[in-house]
């Protein structure tokens, strides 16, 4: 009976052994092959490094929970992150491409036209320097007639009077020129510091314009008052706000699916409320920013974990690209 209860014990230790073999989730292999088509891309090398170094991070966090035996759950969800993180930094790299050729043919198509105007001003001025030739061999012709002098003197009088346009024509767009580069130099600056500031709020490049995603940390359970906690992230992103007053703001408030529908619409609401309230005291305007409060019904994340339904208990914040308002859910 002993050497049977022994055997079962080393059995069981067998088993044991075996199942923290280190196998990948297929979320986790899913996470490697999108971290690694980012790291591989020079657009997400030069334009989102610091979004490819955080996927870098959280893969390596994903990979640490399987090697120490943490549950399935665990290497999922930061497996996730790496590929959401991942593919924000692809998102982010070509956003910003798409901007430099927007910019780059602008400041192109301007010095077209500046090269125009200043050929047009080099025209005027020859057409000058031969009227006021013209009006010198009239002058030498004047003397045989006092009529053709007049004819003459009129002549030149007109080739001045054009000659002065044609320079102040060319210094005008001269001066154009100027204002142009000066205007380009500003935007190209104006175009960094949105991209920074979009990159220190972790906003990813949507369809309906940024999205900044604030977690379920800013509530207490069950609660819409925001922490005191979250006033450094509420005050990054009330700064960018007044930075670029022309944008428009949505606030979506989200739930898992804990309670019934009409309560989790009603706390998500709430919860938008108090991130609109906290933005309108740190300064931007009210009637820039709207709210929405959807409960349930938008999971980014399936409702079988408390990890993830803590993915799932958050507030969205949707900042147009224009001054338009931000398009609704459809």
């Amino acid at each position: 009976m002993k050497r049977k209860f022994e055997f079962a014990i080393v059995a069981a230790m067998l088993a044991a052994s075996c199942a923290t073999i280190d196998v990948p989730t297929p979320a986790l292999r899913q996470a490697r092959d999108t971290v690694r088509a980012a790291q591989t891309d020079p657009a997400v090398l030069s334009g989102a490094p610091l979004e490819l170094r955080r996927a870098n991070e959280a893969l390596e966090r994903a990979d640490r929970a399987l090697v120490n035996g943490e549950s399935p759950a665990e290497v999922d969800h930061y497996a996730y992150i790496a590929s959401r993180r991942a593919q924000t930094a692809m998102a982010l790299a070509a956003a910003q491409i798409d901007e430099n050729a927007i910019k780059t043919a602008e400041v192109d198509r301007e010095r077209a036209r500046a090269d125009s105007r200043t050929l047009e001003a080099t025209a005027a001025r020859a057409d000058a320097d031969a009227q006021r030739a013209q009006a010198a061999v009239s002058a030498q012709q004047a003397s045989a007639a006092q009529e053709q002098t007049n004819i003459a003197r009129s002549q030149a009088e007109a080739a001045a009077r054009q000659a002065a346009q044609a320079q102040a024509q060319a210094a005008a767009m001269q001066n154009q020129v100027a204002v142009s580069r000066s205007q380009a130099e500003a935007a190209e600056a104006r175009a960094a510091e949105l991209q920074r500031k979009l990159a220190d709020l972790e906003a990813q490049k949507v369809d309906r314009g940024r999205l900044v995603t604030l977690g379920d940390v800013l509530f207490e359970f069950n609660r819409a008052e925001v922490k005191t906690t979250a006033q450094a992230r509420l005050s990054k992103l009330a700064d960018f706000l007044k930075q670029f007053p022309e944008r428009r703001v949505l606030i979506e408030g989200h739930t898992d699916n804990i309670g019934s529908a009409a309560y989790n619409e009603q706390l998500s609401t709430r919860r938008a409320e108090s991130i609109r309230t906290q933005l309108t005291l740190l300064g931007v305007s009210n009637d820039r920013l709207a709210t929405i409060g959807y409960g349930k019904d938008f999971p980014v994340a399936s409702n079988d974990t408390d990890t993830n339904r803590a993915i799932n208990r958050r507030v969205e914040v949707y900042i147009s690209d224009n001054d338009q308002p931000v398009r609704p859910r459809r």
